[in-house]
């Protein structure tokens, strides 16, 4: 998933939690409050959290209808199964570790 991100212009940051967080950015180019990131993979745990929380305070996300619609698009995920009251909050679904890579050095 990371590659395929990389590959396709995105850019990404780590975190330094034991649960090593690596987050998937769309701006990083932007200043630190208009940064965009949708999710947030965490490796150890296996899981992904979806910000909403955090995209419904950025353009063009703001918008209540693209979230809805990345919310649909993030339903079609085997193991993605978000409620649309979760649309301003952090839900998180599980992510097989095995498909991580490795942070580097």
């Amino acid at each position: 998933m990371i590659d395929r991100w990389l590959a396709d212009g995105g850019t990404v940051t780590y975190g330094a939690d034991a649960d090593t967080s690596c987050f998937l950015l769309v701006r990083d180019d932007a200043p630190p409050q208009d940064n965009l990131w949708p999710v947030v993979l965490y490796p150890v745990s296996g899981r992904i959290e979806v910000v909403f929380q955090h995209l419904s305070r950025r353009a063009p996300i703001d918008d209540i209808g693209l979230r809805r619609k990345f919310l649909d698009l993030l339903n079609g995920v085997p193991g993605a199964e978000i409620a649309e009251v979760k649309l301003d909050l952090g839900p998180a679904f599980p992510w097989p570790p095995s498909t991580a890579r490795e942070r580097p050095g």
